[in-house]
């Protein structure tokens, strides 16, 4: 509770004293919680308010006391708004970064996004004028406020998932709990570090942040199969995600988006013998039309079952079939190197045959043929999975 009798006192600092008064008076006042100064009448706070908003007008110039007065402005919300003219001047260039970045800060916590707050922030965010940290709170301020800026949510995911400073992991987890749940990366990186970040208090504040969303683990994990083929991140949510994510892997081995499938069939694979489950769907993907999800499907299919009487076939077909060519033929039209491409692809299906071993003895005389064929690195791809799968055949040739 506010004891009104030192919050006069604490006004007339502000308003009359020293620097040394008024610094006491502010970091006395720092002190209470958001919710004592939302529960207090404004008959009360406005007086106090008028005082601090006076302070980053005609005050203290101190960087650090401009930081505190805005921080305290920032915990009484609501009350504050008169202020806010005041605070988006010193959002702009020119003012020290601490300054700016508290002045991001206190903006989200008043709450309201009037077109001065769109305009301000939207600025400086699209100025990249400050460092990172100063950016990942403009970026939560944004998304906060519900400003629609381009971006936002994809830094705050990418800072999430791959900085090194927990401090700021640990925001940008905070942070993301006010975007859209659908906006890409969104919740890909809140599962993956919700599941395998190395700090437990990000962990639990990704958690709480998805919870915030109304999305258990279970509905995170659907919602990143769904953007396999869009997200940084969603690979690597299902990966850490483990034989939980194996229903929603099935499904995406049916989405519209090949990349999508593709990196089903290739988690799923991952996973063995956990995804026995998802067999009938892969066999059921090796009579696609797309050659690289047959070959992702053959792959893991292997992985999962051991089932060399039916995969070596696919494989064999791929081998020796159309496949490559028309792989290259594509590449050409999208202005890539038909040529690499065809390699890429041949080399991968000899590589997949060459984990099989012996078992995929009936890929021998397609890999003869492609030990003659016209890219020495596809030659001696195929003459090396002949010395694993037929070494006697290997050594005639």
């Amino acid at each position: 509770m506010l004891d009104l009798g030192k919050l006069r006192q604490h006004i007339k600092a502000l308003s009359n004293g020293d620097d040394q008064s008024r610094r006491q008076a502010i970091g006395f006042l720092k002190g209470h919680e958001s919710s004592i100064w939302a529960s207090a009448p404004s008959k009360v706070i406005d007086p106090l308010v008028e005082s601090l908003r006076h302070q980053l007008i005609n005050g203290t110039q101190h960087a650090s006391s401009r930081q505190d007065v805005l921080a305290l402005l920032g915990h009484m919300g609501r009350h504050s708004s008169c202020a806010i003219p005041q605070i988006v001047e010193l959002l702009k260039e020119g003012h020290p970064e601490g300054v700016r970045e508290a002045a991001a800060v206190a903006l989200r916590r008043i709450g309201g996004a009037d077109a001065r707050v769109k305009n301000a922030l939207t600025a400086v965010w699209l100025a990249r004028s400050l460092a990172q940290a100063g950016q990942v709170q403009v970026a939560i301020s944004l998304c906060k406020l519900k400003i629609p800026v381009p971006g936002a949510s994809r830094f705050l995911a990418l800072v999430l998932v791959q900085h090194q400073v927990s401090g700021l992991r640990n925001a940008a987890a905070e942070g993301l709990a006010s975007c859209n749940k659908n906006d890409v990366d969104v919740v890909p990186a809140l599962l993956v570090a919700a599941l395998n970040d190395k700090d437990e208090n990000v962990r639990n504040v990704a958690k709480a942040s998805l919870e915030k969303l109304h999305l258990p683990i279970a509905k995170a994990i659907q919602l990143c199969a769904k953007q396999l083929d869009s997200s940084n991140f969603a690979e690597a949510a299902m990966r850490f995600s483990g034989e939980q994510a194996i229903p929603a892997l099935i499904e995406a081995l049916r989405a519209k988006e090949i990349m999508s499938r593709e990196k089903a069939a290739r988690l799923l694979g991952r996973l063995g013998e956990q995804a026995a489950v998802a067999t009938p769907a892969l066999t059921a993907a090796l009579r696609d039309k797309n050659a690289e999800f047959r070959l992702a499907a053959a792959k893991g299919l292997w992985n999962i079952s051991k089932q060399a009487d039916v995969v070596v076939p696919v494989l064999i077909d791929l081998l020796k079939g159309k496949w490559a060519a028309e792989q290259a033929a594509q590449a050409v039209q999208m202005g890539q190197d038909g040529v690499e491409v065809r390699r890429q692809f041949l080399q991968t299906v000899i590589e997949a045959l060459q984990r099989i071993g012996p078992p995929a003895e009936k890929a021998v005389a397609a890999l003869k043929e492609k030990v003659r064929d016209k890219n020495r690195l596809v030659a001696e791809s195929a003459r090396r999975a002949l010395e694993v799968i037929a070494p006697a055949v290997a050594l005639k040739i």
